[in-house]
């Protein structure tokens, strides 16, 4: 029996002088396979199974793996708010405290061993109201209002992660929640908390000239090489979060020549906060960005340091990460080579 691509072939062979045509040779493909049907193609199918083509997944590994699709620091933030509240719940515990007192706060919280046991919204909403309104810095200060804005949403996102969806900002069950909220935000504001958070300072073009002329800044060594590499890579292609370096890798960077003939950098942006490749960044473009080189002041020139950076670093460890830890002294890189 011929196969397909022999007819296939055999089409393709057909000159255009021949008497044979296209019909006819489908026809004879056709007589010759009258047995190749949908469903002889569907039970073959069926038969001879790909078994490389699917993954068998245990429902333990998509819950680690939904966990993992969620940032670090959001998760840090979300264990953080939690904590809290399991110290305000033990402190509510703790000794006479709650000792007469009828509540239904102070039932509930007396009866329950973690926030995600109280299963009602509504009796979720008048503990997380009460543990908004005690709530206290170490020192028995109050939290700024952002920074309680921040726990009501990171208690929100430890549901989530743990597999339940709670509304606390938006839903009808957690109204009484959202007036809590709102009042002690208001009452933060007004005793002058958070109204100036501290910001890192600009470093001017003065501060700059004095750290490349005291060789702060430079190629002299590889500390201070790694260090330039590292400001000048976040100068250049706005990176600030060091998240976004330590992801860095070669891949992200290639050095280039434009069309006029100047060198330049291309940063191709990877895995950041902003694109992660799930369902929210499906339609985002990565960044692609260029730093053309300085060639009034080659010595300081991003291309030059970046160019040099990567000549005096092993390829290989490159691919893994862009910023790599200076070797130590030559009597100590023979100690960890025996």
């Amino acid at each position: 029996m011929e196969t397909y691509e022999e007819c296939c072939c055999e089409m393709l062979a057909v000159d255009k002088d021949d008497d044979a045509i296209l019909s006819q040779l489908v026809d004879s493909f056709e007589n010759k396979n009258s047995s190749l049907t949908v469903k002889t193609i569907e039970e073959k199918q069926v038969e001879e199974p790909q078994q490389s083509r699917f993954k068998k997944m245990q429902e333990r590994n998509l819950v680690e793996l939904a966990e993992e699709s969620i940032p670090t620091n959001t998760k840090s933030k979300a264990m953080w708010a939690f904590r809290l509240y399991q110290n305000w719940a033990m402190w509510r515990k703790s000794g006479d405290f709650s000792k007469g007192e009828k509540s239904m706060v102070a039932e509930i919280v007396e009866k329950t061993t973690e926030l995600l046991d109280i299963t009602q919204d509504e009796n979720l909403s008048d503990v997380v109201s009460q543990f908004i309104a005690e709530v206290r810095k170490e020192g028995g200060k109050r939290y700024p209002a952002k920074t309680l804005h921040e726990i009501v949403s990171s208690l929100q996102k430890y549901f989530e992660m743990k597999g339940r969806v709670v509304k606390f900002l938006s839903g009808g069950a957690f109204e009484k929640l959202r007036k809590s909220l709102d009042i002690e935000m208001k009452t933060s504001t007004n005793n002058k908390l958070g109204l100036h958070p501290k910001q890192a300072q600009v470093i001017s073009e003065e501060i700059e000239n004095h750290l490349w002329e005291n060789k702060f800044l430079g190629d002299s060594c590889p500390k201070v090489l790694l260090r330039t590499a590292l400001y000048l890579i976040g100068l250049n292609f706005g990176m600030r979060a060091g998240d976004e370096h330590r992801k860095l890798t070669i891949s992200n960077f290639s050095i280039n020549t434009d069309s006029k003939g100047r060198e330049y950098l291309l940063y191709s942006e990877g895995v950041s906060k902003t694109i992660q490749g799930g369902l929210k960044h499906r339609k985002l473009t990565p960044k692609v960005s260029r730093a053309y080189a300085n060639v009034q002041c080659p010595e300081r020139c991003v291309v030059q340091i970046v160019k040099t950076y990567m000549r005096r670093c092993p390829k290989d460890a490159l691919e893994n990460a862009f910023y790599l830890k200076p070797l130590q002294k030559l009597q100590e890189r023979r100690i960890m080579v025996l």
